[in-house]
């Protein structure tokens, strides 16, 4: 013991710098951390001050300072990530980015504008179909990537990005395969046929205030910002299903505050999701942050929201009354049940809003740009009831066009992460090892020629009577596959179906004078969801 205490006195630096390595390979080499994320920053910051403080009070300022040794400590601790990362990591030899392969926070540091569709795409351009993006993390872009992922036989589960809303639990963010199971079941009663022909009326009311809306609007032939009128829709229809009240918003023709705060926080959350710890920090230390304090403001009122709908009990056909009833009586009612129940409730408002707004947005800056396309639309629903569901998903070309708009601008351009088990996957003829991190852009995928030939021009008819367009059907996966699929696929489709063909048959629809409809791509951002850029249309009533 007397050579090992002599030996830390004579070279504390080489002692500090090795017990830093020792900690990353023995500790932090292993596991998930994220979740421990602010308290490790408080040890980082609370032992420098400590360090700093001692230093400052003693007699005589000494070069062996306390300081000097802990900043060694961290920088023989960050040495070791950094060189394993580059050098040993089973990823090593995968092409990508050299910051990528150190940091995530590379990644984020290029996504600060909400483009991060655009950045992934760029990587794949100068990579391949497989890069590394992350010290553990690949992106692969090939037309088979969901088939590999959603696969039973590989059975990928959820990374630690689905962490991002905790506390509040969520069937889309859960990560253990029998909770979500077992909660999944609940969204289906929720979603199934016969709850979607009751929130039928619901949808329909709502349509009709959209078209009193858009009369309004564009009286006496005003533009009218498309994006405002879609979202307004959108949130009022799910805000009714899934608290029980709408936000008002048709009527009042604003923003609710609630929304804003939404908006606000999809922005944080585009940019953090990358760094799920990032994104735990930020929470924890900078909760008066504008846009984190947004975002807490819109996780209270929801919360509030939905206790006051669990309150008036079973009184409406709504999906909250799924969730209600699937506990029982209040109060019987455990701290677990209420998390999850507002858990839920946020789940339905950004999923059911956010996602089909932005698809019906993008749909009509394609028919508004071209009239030939519009017209044969309205043709093909002349005799058709814009109420009848079954009808409309008989429709071939308002399938067609809607198909290639959620292909071209998916609702999720490049979120959802899938990790491989410890069996690791093949792709093509690599083998991607266990415990990789997958990211695969549906946004980059839509635009692969071998997918997709003449991938970057709309055209609904490779959905109807070219096939030939669509050489590997498995990647057009808009909802996902297997059992992490889209519960609500059919109320988002129904919701597009109704709402263009409603509109389609009242008016005829045109992009604003002077606009030229490319600012709703160009502006586009990929903030978990995507939001687009404005579009400016003009809309005339068509004549009985």
């Amino acid at each position: 013991m007397g050579i090992v205490a002599n030996y830390a006195t004579d070279h504390p630096w080489l002692v500090a710098i090795s017990a830093g390595a020792a900690v990353h390979v023995t500790v932090f080499i292993k596991g998930e951390w994220h979740m421990q994320a602010p308290w490790l920053a408080t040890i980082l910051l609370g032992t420098f001050a400590a360090a700093l403080t001692t230093d400052l009070y003693r007699p005589h300022f000494h070069p062996l300072s306390l300081f000097s040794i802990v900043a060694t400590f961290y920088i023989g601790l960050l040495t070791s990530i950094v060189i394993y990362r580059l050098f040993f990591h089973k990823l090593h030899r995968f092409p990508g980015p050299f910051g990528a392969k150190i940091s995530k926070l590379w990644h984020t540091l290029h996504c600060l504008d909400s483009r991060q569709h655009i950045y992934l795409h760029s990587l794949h351009k100068k990579y391949g179909s497989i890069v590394r993006t992350g010290p553990r993390e690949l992106m692969i872009i090939t037309p088979d990537i969901f088939e590999l992922l959603d696969d039973p036989r590989n059975q990928s589960h959820k990374t630690d990005w689905y962490d991002l809303l905790r506390p509040a639990k969520a069937v889309i963010s859960e990560r253990d395969p029998a909770i979500h199971n077992k909660r999944r079941k609940i969204w289906d009663k929720a979603l199934n046929a016969a709850s979607l022909a009751e929130y039928k009326p619901l949808l329909n009311n709502h349509v009709q205030k959209l078209l009193d809306n858009i009369d309004e609007s564009s009286a006496g032939g005003k533009p009218v910002l498309a994006n405002d009128v879609f979202y307004w829709f959108a949130f009022d229809v799910v805000s009714e299903l899934a608290l029980g009240k709408t936000f008002g918003m048709q009527e009042e023709r604003k923003w609710h505050q609630s929304t804003l705060h939404l908006r606000s926080g999809m922005g944080l959350l585009g940019i953090a999701s990358s760094v799920p710890w990032l994104a735990r920090v930020a929470f924890a230390y900078v909760p008066n942050f504008p846009v984190i304090r947004d975002w807490f403001a819109l996780q209270d009122f929801l919360k509030e929201k939905m206790t006051e709908r669990v309150h008036r009990g079973l009184v409406g056909k709504d999906i909250a009354e799924h969730f209600i009833e699937s506990v029982g009586e209040e109060n019987k009612w455990t701290e677990e049940d209420w998390q999850w129940v507002h858990g839920d409730g946020m789940n339905v408002l950004i999923a059911g809003s956010e996602t089909t707004a932005a698809t019906i947005t993008f749909l009509f800056s394609q028919l508004a740009k071209d009239k030939a396309l519009a017209n044969r639309l309205h043709r093909s629903l002349e005799h058709t009831e814009a109420t009848d569901l079954k009808a409309l998903r008989e429709n071939e070309l308002l399938n067609g066009i809607i198909n290639e708009t959620l292909r071209l601008y998916p609702a999720l351009p490049s979120a959802a992460y899938r990790e491989t088990l410890e069996d690791g996957l093949k792709v093509g003829d690599t083998w991607i090892p266990g415990g990789t991190k997958i990211i695969a852009p549906r946004y980059s995928v839509a635009r692969l020629e071998a997918a997709f030939p003449d991938a970057e021009s709309f055209i609904p008819e490779r959905w109807m009577d070219k096939p030939e367009l669509v050489p590997w059907p498995k990647a057009f996966a808009p909802f996902a596959t297997g059992r992490y699929s889209c519960v609500g696929r059919q109320l988002a489709l129904n919701e597009i179906r109704m709402t263009t063909a409603s509109i389609i048959q009242k008016y005829a629809v045109a992009l604003a004078p002077g606009e030229d409809g490319e600012a709703v791509i160009s502006e586009m951002k990929d903030q978990m969801a995507v939001f687009p850029g404005p579009l400016r249309l003009a809309f005339s009533r068509r004549e009985d």
